[in-house]
């Protein structure tokens, strides 16, 4: 079974990372060195952007290519785990404590945000 691409959410993504760094089209066309109908057609998701055109978007935008490319808030528990031990594997117990620490702390503040 293929698992199809959504290039709208891509396009959503890098429409709102563009907005949050308060960039027009005209302006990440320009750092990404492409026109600014490419990145429109790439936005309304009516054109495939190459990797390398991804590559360049995540660079002006100052974010990894991943980010555009992967939607966090779709996964499973099991794909979220299976991201949390890839971003960790290379890290030391002591680091691993760390993150786990900071982890906790932040799940532990979560009914406060509810409270807001």
């Amino acid at each position: 079974m293929a698992v199809e691409f959504n290039y709208a959410k891509l396009g959503a993504r890098i429409r709102k990372k563009r907005r949050e760094l308060g960039l027009s089209q005209e302006m990440l066309a320009e750092k990404a060195s492409l026109t600014k109908a490419h990145i429109s057609h790439i936005e309304n998701s009516y054109s495939k952007p190459s990797v390398q055109t991804l590559f360049q978007i995540a660079h002006a935008l100052d974010i990894t290519a991943n980010e555009l490319l992967y939607d966090y808030a779709d996964v499973s528990m099991d794909e979220f785990c299976a991201v949390i031990s890839e971003l960790c594997a290379d890290c030391s117990p002591r680091e691993r404590d760390m993150i786990l620490s900071v982890v906790k702390t932040m799940t532990a503040s979560f009914p406060l945000l509810d409270n807001e």
